[in-house]
């Protein structure tokens, strides 16, 4: 059983750093404070990841020392100081810089998901419907009001490919929220053993929307044939910046303004200035006209 519950967790971890990497690369294409404080979510729901592997090879009777469980404890309450703490950042650069309220919940998520760890490494019996059932249900509530700002409270200044993303990381923490906080209790009320961690199954699946949506980027761009030597002839010929030759392609696929500014994570007004620009460097004022110029060239 362990073997199997191993396993699965290499497996998670394997399609959670993908999508760390595609998160990278998203915020290498399109960088911005708000992409980078969720790499460094990401990046630290992954340790926690690697502790549950570290935790599953170890001997049980190496786990049940004081000293050792004392240590599996303050890791997991660190990482959860620092996972709330970024995440009450990125929620303030959402919501406009409410600074004290989202600071004032995130505070209260730690301090309540420090008790839930504390009760899962302390033998000490301690009534689970005051303690551990009530801390899930806070935590649950501040989860989903965290997902509820992902999903409809996204700046208008954040880029278009960043917004959907956080809509889509959103619609999924929603969701999390509640279904985590039924399984969770119950278990605990139950005393089931979990094997795996419900967290673990969230960063799955956001990273399975940042793997989509990076897919999607690049099978836009790859499909554009010649798409290399049209950037670089329109780039020498035109002395188009690095942006502009990458929007030109695009240009020439036919995709408008709001298509360019998804397909290169960048917002609409952001596209249809760089489509401005290229009108004016290569001397046309409509698509047609630049098609029919580039044709002809």
């Amino acid at each position: 059983m362990t073997n199997i519950v191993l396993i699965i967790q290499l497996f998670l971890l394997l399609i959670s750093s993908a999508g760390l990497f595609s998160l990278w690369l998203i915020h290498r294409r399109s960088p911005s404070k708000i992409s980078r404080l969720l790499c460094l979510i990401f990046l630290l729901l992954e340790l926690n990841q690697l502790r549950f592997i570290v935790v599953t090879l170890l001997p049980a009777d190496l786990l049940a020392t004081r000293s050792v469980m004392t240590l599996q404890a303050g890791i997991a309450i660190g990482v959860i100081f620092a996972v709330y703490i970024i995440l009450a950042s990125l929620l303030d650069l959402l919501e406009s810089g409410t600074v004290l309220r989202n600071g004032i919940l995130a505070a209260v998520a730690v301090l309540v998901q420090s008790v839930r760890v504390l009760v899962a490494f302390t033998p000490v019996e301690i009534d689970p419907l005051y303690s551990y059932v009530l801390s899930l249900f806070l935590i649950s509530a501040y989860i989903f009001w965290a997902g509820y700002v992902f999903r409809r409270k996204v700046d208008a200044a954040v880029s278009s490919g960043l917004r959907i993303l956080l809509q889509r990381l959103g619609s999924l923490t929603m969701f999390f929220a509640p279904v985590s906080f039924a399984v969770y209790s119950l278990g605990y009320l139950l005393q089931l053993n979990f094997s795996l961690s419900l967290d673990s199954v969230l960063l799955v699946l956001w990273s399975s929307v940042t793997i989509q949506l990076l897919l999607e980027y690049l099978n836009r761009v790859g499909s554009i044939p010649g798409f290399i030597g049209e950037r670089a002839d329109a780039a020498q010929s035109y002395g188009l910046s690095p942006r502009e030759s990458e929007v030109l392609p695009l240009v020439l696929k036919g995709l408008n303004n709001r298509e360019i500014g998804e397909t290169l994570y960048i917002s609409y007004t952001t596209a249809r200035t760089h489509v401005s620009h290229i009108f004016e460097k290569v001397g046309v004022k409509s698509r047609v006209e630049l098609i029919s110029r580039l044709l002809n060239d």
